[in-house]
């Protein structure tokens, strides 16, 4: 590939339409890069014409004029190509699309041709006769400065007709580079709506896998753009070579700062197109279709793709590449902020593993190492207990100030033991796994509470906080991770099955409860007070019964497998019992009104997941096919009242007939519900519960036996 990148198909049978897609986010990065430096060249000119500052005149004259010329020339000519180029393509599409069979293939690349058909007369009417505008614009002062001592009765006449507020005769050439700046711009816009319309066209192409158009793009896009993108680069370093000559031959304040101006502006590329490519979406606001980015993590990109390749594991290509600016993306994990350890790790870690597991490419591997050193200190603790939050930048951690008097949650501790034993089995450096392996001891060591865990730990101490035991959040996945760890190792660990057992004896025996309506459910455990509510992350409970209860049947296994299924259950009836189909963040058990939500704050639904993660195991499992029945029923509620035209979108009450939305896509909507749905549906080869295993945000890891463990040489 002319830039380092992987994608989601395979790259040697489509490399010619992945160049393509390179291409055009390289063209836009550029298109960036001339909007920044025009906006600065333009600010600078217009505080020096309104100053009057007439001694910059033959600087600004002398030293932007050549290099942004040049790269403006070279920008026209580029577009012009482009766009003989799109018409070829449009007359191939027109000619070539009988031959498709696919309805839906059909249908889109309809849409498009007319789209084009439309569109491509608009931008050639507007785009070359104004690239020619510019051109001649750009030219036409040094030509009209040296015919003018020839005829001196020759007005200047401003390229563009426009009134200024000072002497337009004194500054005819100041004022001519400001109306050539704003055309510039005006361009710059056309030029990017034109670009981004190419790139949906090419990029849904790619998705669809519509092999029959690999000619159409077979390269013809790319040397232009590969011209402009060494044109901008040639013109950042004149603007380096003006600033060392100024500086060398001591020119003079005002020469060294309008050189100095010239490289920031063209270092600005640098930075913009850096920042354009590691700009992933998080989060994406689905009803008005804007960007919805939290801070500390951009991670619904790569949980996209590693659905899309589940979805497509069973198509010719067993190779799995990933993104084309998903690794790049990763250069961020020296962002100066802080962020959430437990997520970086399920999030990010996980992925990286799965991707490794999944194509045995080892940039996945080292890229899971490089992030797991950055995670590291926040396991330097007087316990070896992580904190919460760390800034991969310095290796600054703490905990979140909520947290029971700075004290580390439970289920954020525990929820680490799969993604780093994988990361030193394959590296071969046993640091990772010595670190969570602490953490077991030091919860192994304490004493518990009727045999629980409570939710917080103090890192200093090695004491628990307040005592609050949940199955749902801040305790759920590090009872999930005892089961899973076990598993993982090939049922080798001995240790982690033994404590999970233990724990889930005492929820079956002190948290999980009957309601008068027969309703299962388990309930939190506050200072030995049932609250008889149940959370929605708690839903995930019934299939990890049943996963415990499978891969080791003893006296127990029978009972476990009842629980998994009340449990269950029990969900199901949270969504049934809701107008939308759809269930509550949170539900309560009263005789008279069972799982169902009383307040106001816990009428929401965001797009969770636990409950179709059940409905998937018990399928699994089980092969029940009410199971099946009822993630048909959710798929059906999730297209009726989540579904909009950019994407799918929570809802901020399921018990009303119109409930409004909340505008937001979560990224584990990508990696968790609709995998786990997708899977629900299919053949139990597809992610075979005796070869994977699942991490808490659903990415697939290894069991120890599977040929694409891969463990390191070096153990």
């Amino acid at each position: 590939m002319p830039l380092p990148a992987v994608y989601f198909v395979d790259q040697e049978k489509y490399y010619y339409l992945l160049c393509t897609h390179e291409y055009v986010v390289m063209c836009l990065g550029v298109i960036v890069l001339l909007g920044t430096e025009s906006t600065a060249m333009m600010v600078l000119r217009h505080i020096c014409s309104l100053l009057k500052i007439a001694r910059y005149i033959h600087i600004l004259r002398a030293k932007f004029s050549a290099p942004y010329f040049i790269l403006l020339g070279c920008g026209t000519v580029c577009i012009t190509l482009t766009f003989v180029q799109v018409s070829d393509m449009y007359n191939e599409i027109r000619y070539d699309w009988n031959s498709l069979t696919n309805e839906d293939e059909l249908r889109i690349i309809h849409d498009y041709y007319r789209m084009m058909k439309k569109l491509l007369p608009l931008f050639v009417v507007i785009i070359l006769p104004s690239g020619l505008v510019i051109t001649f614009t750009g030219v036409k002062s040094p030509i009209l400065d040296f015919l003018y001592p020839l005829n001196y009765s020759r007005p200047r006449e401003m390229p563009v007709q426009a009134e200024y507020f000072l002497d337009q005769e004194k500054y005819y050439y100041l004022l001519c580079m400001h109306e050539y700046t704003v055309a510039l711009l005006g361009m710059t816009v056309v030029f990017s709506t034109e670009t981004l319309a190419m790139l949906n066209l090419r990029h849904i192409c790619s998705l669809l896998k519509i092999i029959r158009y690999i000619n159409i793009v077979r390269t013809k896009f790319m040397p232009q753009y590969f011209i402009l993108f060494i044109f901008g680069a040639v013109c950042i370093t004149l603007a380096a070579y003006h600033l060392l000559k100024a500086l060398l031959l001591n020119s003079g304040l005002n020469e060294v700062l309008a050189s100095l101006i010239l490289v920031f502006c063209s270092t600005c590329y640098t930075f913009t197109l850096n920042h354009f490519c590691q700009d992933l979406i998080d989060h994406m606001s689905s009803i008005s279709q804007q960007s919805y980015n939290i801070q500390w993590y951009n991670a619904s990109g790569t949980e996209q793709k590693l659905l899309l390749f589940i979805m497509f594991n069973n198509s010719n290509s067993k190779v799995l590449t990933i993104g084309g600016i998903y690794i790049p993306s990763y250069e961020g994990f020296g962002k100066n902020s802080e962020i959430s350890l437990f997520e970086t790790n399920i999030r990010f870690m996980g992925s990286l593993l799965a991707c490794y597991a999944l194509t045995g490419d080892v940039m996945f591997r080292d890229k899971a190492a490089q992030l797991g050193e950055r995670m590291l200190p926040a396991f330097q603790t007087e316990t070896g207990i992580p904190h919460s939050l760390i800034n991969l930048h310095t290796g600054a951690s703490k905990n979140y100030g909520w947290a029971s008097s700075g004290c580390s949650i439970l289920s954020e501790i525990g929820t680490m033991h799969l993604e780093f034993t994988y990361l030193s089995d394959i590296t071969g450096n046993t640091v990772f796994k010595s670190r969570v392996e602490n953490v077991r001891k030091v919860l192994k060591n304490l004493e518990k509470p009727k045999g629980l865990y409570p939710n917080y730990i103090h890192p200093r101490t090695g004491k628990w906080g307040q005592h609050h035991m949940s199955l749902g959040g801040l305790g759920d996945s590090f009872y999930e991770y005892l089961l899973k760890a076990w598993i993982q190792s090939g049922k080798e660990d001995v240790e982690a099955r033994q404590m999970y057992d233990e724990a889930i004896a005492a929820i079956d025996q002190h948290m999980i409860k009957t309601s008068p309506g027969k309703l299962l459910y388990v309930s939190d455990l506050k200072y030995d007070r049932l609250d008889h509510k149940m959370g929605h992350l708690a839903c995930f409970a019934g299939g990890m019964f049943a996963l415990g209860a499978k891969t080791l049947e003893n006296e127990l296994s029978e009972r476990y497998m009842t629980v998994a299924a009340g449990l269950t259950n029990t969900c199901h009836e949270s969504y049934d019992r809701s107008f939308t189909k759809l269930g509550p963040e949170a539900f309560h058990f009263i005789e008279g009104n069972e799982a169902k939500s009383l307040k106001n704050g816990e009428k929401y639904y965001i797009l969770r997941p636990e409950t179709f993660e059940s409905y998937f195991v018990m399928w699994r499992l089980t092969k029940d096919p009410k199971y099946r029945e009822w993630g048909w029923e959710a798929v059906q509620a999730l297209e009726k009242y989540c579904r909009v035209p950019g994407g799918f979108t929570g809802l901020h009450n399921v018990y009303m007939i119109d409930p409004p939305q909340d505008d937001v896509q979560q990224s584990y909507f990508f990696a968790e519900t609709l995998k786990y749905l997708y899977l629900l549906f299919s053949d139990d080869d597809l992610i075979n519960l005796d070869d994977w295993v699942f991490n808490s945000e659903a990415h697939v890891l290894p069991i120890r036996g599977n040929p694409l463990y891969r463990p390191s040489p070096t153990l």
